[in-house]
């Protein structure tokens, strides 16, 4: 019960473990092994924003820079002056700017994900190893 109450991987690997009780050891390592990838899948399932999003910041920067470059251009005699020229790399500069960040949050993410998932792992073994020595 204590299980069920408590809302974490480790516990949910344990609730599942601990379901199949009767079931033999096989079956117990099985559903703890399988409950374990079921929470790693979880915590990955949404990273894919976290891959294109840098991506899609860094383009629409190219983007915008390459229409004010044209706008310049076709401006004229304006061209030269200088706050216009330097005026194209504006955008340029926020999307990669936006897209660094981007790339440091999706590694910080990644290695936290990491991080758990070798927890769970360590906890799954320390689990079994219990559960082996005590049946």
């Amino acid at each position: 019960e204590l299980c069920i109450r408590t809302p974490t991987p480790e516990s949910r690997m344990g609730s599942e473990g601990l379901s199949r009780i009767e079931k033999g050891v096989a079956e117990i390592t099985t559903a703890v092994k399988n409950q374990k990838e079921l929470e790693v899948f979880q915590m990955k399932k949404n990273m894919f924003r976290f891959d294109t999003t840098p991506f899609v910041a860094i383009v629409l920067g190219l983007l915008g820079s390459g229409v004010s470059l044209v706008n310049i251009l076709l401006s004229g005699s304006q061209f030269l002056q200088l706050p216009h020229f330097y005026s194209f790399l504006n955008p340029l500069i926020v999307g990669t700017s936006l897209g660094i960040i981007g790339f440091f949050i999706r590694l910080i993410l990644l290695s936290i994900i990491q991080d758990v998932a070798l927890e769970l792992n360590a906890k799954s073994k320390q689990f079994l190893e219990n559960f082996n020595t005590n049946s």
